[in-house]
């Protein structure tokens, strides 16, 4: 999907989700968009179904686009990043 329709995409779906004031479960393999929409991340580890961490994504609400080109945004993405590597590192070493 385009980026620009992404976005716009992204912030249907945190009006709805703003309207309907209900817990929402959103399974994305994007960190940014998991950053951008979430409150709090479940990061899975290599066991299916572990959870190996949840990390609390406090950035103010309503959240605009401006929001992805700000240090504390870029430091959660960093962070979710080096979580999800640790896990595929850890996955390579169980396969060999």
């Amino acid at each position: 999907m385009a980026k620009p329709l992404n976005l716009r995409c992204k912030n249907s779906c945190i009006d709805i989700w703003q309207d309907l004031k209900s817990t929402v479960i959103f399974v994305t393999h994007d960190i940014e968009e998991a950053v951008f929409v979430s409150d709090r991340i479940f990061v899975m580890g290599v066991n299916p179904g572990h959870i190996k961490t949840t990390v609390d994504i406090l950035l103010e609400r309503p959240r605009h686009v401006d929001l992805m080109l700000t240090s504390e945004f870029m430091q959660l993405n960093r962070q979710i990043f080096s979580l999800i590597r640790e896990e595929t590192l850890k996955n390579m070493a169980l396969d060999e």
